[in-house]
């Protein structure tokens, strides 16, 4: 079940129930043991999958992969294609590794990512807004996509000064922006009344929860966080 995008929200039961109905049919492996078996015979074939291979950072990497839905389809892919196409095989952010741990350094995008690999991840360093999330006790970095620093900085020097680089921001963020309503960009303010009235399934969240699942969820969807954002999304 775990294997599978689709499934992820089934119960054991219920997944049992969609493997007799469907799952069989469609070709999925249906057991661990299973799974474990043609990875193996995959690897036999095509070369160990690299250590930390990450499926779903593989498949987020690169859109062309989205209709991949299972961990095994999208280690066979890699396997066979990605690494002679030089795909990387999990998420890396280089402008975001720059930022934290080489700061005014001139390294290539590469150079950043065979540091990455060969001392990087096993020293637990951060590489993608998820992680730098995660470490500071967030699920999901995904709207820190939108956080221009620079404009961060304008829109926010009052009461954050300078931070130079998406952890700094994310920790201003945290210690007071939220509460703040603190605009993250030029292009993604929020206006809490907009949102309340435009969103009545999130009646009896106040300003600051309303403004959080915007970030959290909200931008992840495609929803505006005000007027105008709304009319150039849907005219």
């Amino acid at each position: 079940m775990g294997a599978h995008y689709d499934l992820q929200g089934l119960s054991r039961a219920e997944a049992e129930k969609h493997y007799r109905k469907h799952g069989a049919a469609e070709g999925r492996l249906h057991s661990e043991e299973g799974v474990a078996q043609y990875i193996a015979s995959l690897e036999a074939e095509y070369g160990k999958l690299p250590e930390f291979f990450d499926w779903k950072g593989y498949i987020g990497n690169y859109p062309d992969l989205a209709g991949i839905g299972s961990a095994y389809a999208a280690i066979k892919h890699f396997l066979q294609h990605g690494r002679r196409e030089g795909r990387l095989p999990y998420q890396f952010n280089p402008d975001l590794y720059r930022s934290l741990y080489f700061k005014g350094a001139r390294m290539s995008d590469d150079a950043l990512l065979e540091h990455y690999q060969t001392v990087g991840h096993a020293a637990g360093y951060l590489a993608t807004f998820d992680q730098l999330a995660q470490a500071e006790g967030l699920a999901d970095g995904y709207w820190l996509r939108f956080l221009d620093l620079e404009e961060f900085n304008l829109l926010n020097s009052r009461w954050v000064g300078q931070v130079s680089n998406k952890q700094e921001a994310l920790r201003a963020m945290m210690r007071e922006g939220f509460e703040r309503l603190a605009p993250i960009s030029f292009g993604h303010a929020f206006d809490p009344v907009y949102f309340a009235d435009a969103n009545p399934a999130q009646a009896g969240k106040d300003r600051v929860e309303l403004y959080k699942y915007w970030l959290f969820t909200g931008l992840k969807a495609k929803v505006p966080g005000n007027a105008a954002e709304h009319l150039r999304l849907h005219g």
